[in-house]
C-alpha cells in the first residue's frame, strides 16, 4: 500500500508546493530548457525513425517504396522497442539542467517538510557531476532492459509476451531514480548508496515515474510543468527514502581505537 500513497503523496504536495508556495520561482530557466530538450529528442527521434526506415526501405525494397501499412507498423515497431531508453535519457538529462538549480530548491523544500536545511554550496561542475553519474548508470541500465527483452522475446510465445510486459515497470523505475537521486546526494549518499535504497522501494519509484510521464504527456503544458512536477515529488520521495533506508551510523574518528584499548587493558 505503501509504494501506492508514497508517490500519490509526493506529487500532491509537490503541486501545493509549487503554487501556494511559489517555488515555480525556482525552476523557470531549467523549465524552458527541459522544453528546448523535449523538441530537439522530438526531432532526433523523427530524424533517426526516418533513417532507418529509409535503410530498410532501400535494403529489403530497392528501389520501390515501403506500402504506407508495413511503414506504420515499422514505426510503431522502433518507438515500443526504444522508448524505454529514450525516455530514461530525456529524463536523465533533464536533471542535469536542473542540476544547477536544485540545492536552492532542495533547501527550501526541507525547510518546508523538515524545519531543517542541509547547507550544500557547490560549483556548477559539482552540480552536474551527480545527475552526469546518475544519467550514465540508468541509461546504461535502460540499454541492459532493452536486449534484456530482446532476448526473452525469442523464447516462443511466452517470451514474446513477456517481452512485451516486463520491461516496463523497469524502465519506469529507472527513469524516476534521477528525480530521487538529488536530495539522497545532499543528504550524503554515494550514488551506489542511493541507488540501492531507491531499489528497496522499486514499485513505488515505478508508480512515481507513471504519473511523471502521465502529466509529461500531456501536449504543450505537460512538456513544461511535468518536469518541474517531478523534481517536487522526488525531493520529497528522496526525504521518504531517507527514512525508511537510513544510512549506518559510522563511529566517530578514534572511537573504534578507544574500544580497542579499553578491551585490550580489560
Amino acid at each position: 500500500m505503501k509504494s501506492i500513497t508514497t508517490p500519490l503523496s509526493a506529487y500532491k504536495q509537490a503541486h501545493q508546493l509549487l503554487w501556494k508556495r511559489n517555488f515555480w520561482k525556482y525552476l523557470i530557466w531549467p523549465v524552458l530548457i527541459s522544453f528546448v530538450i523535449t523538441l530537439l529528442l522530438l526531432a532526433g527521434y523523427v530524424a533517426v525513425g526516418d533513417y532507418l526506415v529509409s535503410n530498410v526501405e532501400e535494403y529489403f525494397f530497392g528501389e520501390e517504396k515501403i506500402p504506407a501499412w508495413l511503414k506504420a507498423i515499422f514505426w510503431l515497431g522502433v518507438l515500443f522497442l526504444f522508448s524505454g531508453p529514450l525516455y530514461v535519457g530525456f529524463r536523465g538529462l533533464v536533471m542535469i539542467c536542473y542540476g544547477p538549480f536544485l540545492d536552492n530548491l532542495s533547501q527550501e523544500i526541507e525547510r518546508e517538510v523538515n524545519a531543517e536545511v542541509r547547507n550544500a554550496e557547490r560549483s556548477f561542475i559539482e552540480s552536474i557531476k551527480r545527475p552526469t553519474i546518475m544519467f550514465v548508470w540508468t541509461f546504461a541500465a535502460s540499454i541492459g532492459v532493452l536486449l534484456g527483452g530482446i532476448a526473452v522475446g525469442a523464447i516462443p510465445l511466452a517470451g514474446v509476451i513477456l517481452a512485451a510486459l516486463l520491461p516496463f515497470p523497469f524502465q519506469m523505475f529507472l527513469s524516476g531514480v534521477a528525480y530521487i537521486d538529488p536530495y539522497l546526494d545532499r543528504a550524503n549518499y554515494s550514488p551506489k548508496e542511493s541507488f540501492a535504497a531507491i531499489r528497496k522501494h522499486f514499485g513505488g519509484v515505478a508508480l512515481f515515474a507513471m504519473i511523471g510521464l502521465v502529466i509529461q504527456a500531456i501536449p504543450i503544458i505537460g512538456w513544461f510543468i511535468g518536469p518541474t512536477y517531478s523534481v517536487i515529488a522526488g525531493v520529497l520521495y528522496g526525504i521518504r527514502v531517507e527514512k525508511d533506508c537510513p544510512l549506518p551510523t559510522k563511529p566517530a574518528p578514534g572511537l573504534a581505537s578507544d574500544q580497542h584499548e579499553e578491551a585490550g587493558a580489560g
